[in-house]
């Protein structure tokens, strides 16, 4: 009895262990797509985050730089499957940072699913990327 016991014990740890391992997502390449941008007055930061406490601290978990180069930028990433919040600002000074005056952005924003106005909460604004996912445009926004 103790081995018969004994050796389920094992088939369900090694099991467990089976399922425990790394199963991350496929990466997915797509393309973010930037529209309405001021062609040639700085980079386009795009910050990629992951869940709501990444995007309430401002901590992206991705971030890349794009170039101004044309009013609608299309640039090739790829991530893993999942859902996200891409957010982006044109630094047009060239400081590094989003310039803000009384919680208003002073350069162009944008994000997933916003289309002016208040934001709304992250669910709200977050896109699902999978296989089937081309192409993720954001429209920037100047106030």
């Amino acid at each position: 009895m103790k081995k018969i016991f004994f050796g389920t014990l094992i088939l369900c740890l090694l099991n467990a262990a089976l399922f425990a391992q790394d199963n991350s997502a496929e990466d997915v390449t797509f393309n973010i797509e930037v529209q309405k941008v001021i062609v040639g007055k700085g980079l386009i930061y795009v910050s990629v985050y992951t869940n709501e406490t990444e995007y309430k601290n401002k901590t992206a978990h991705y971030l890349f730089k794009f170039d101004s180069t044309k009013e609608t930028v299309l640039n090739e990433v790829t991530l893993p499957a999942g859902s996200y919040l891409i957010a982006t600002f044109q630094d047009i000074n060239g400081n590094g940072k989003l310039d803000m005056r009384l919680l208003v952005p002073q350069e162009p924003i944008g994000m997933t699913n916003y289309f002016g106005g208040i934001p709304g909460g992250y669910k709200k604004l977050t896109v699902k990327v999978d296989s089937s996912t081309k192409k993720v445009t954001i429209q920037q926004i100047s106030f």
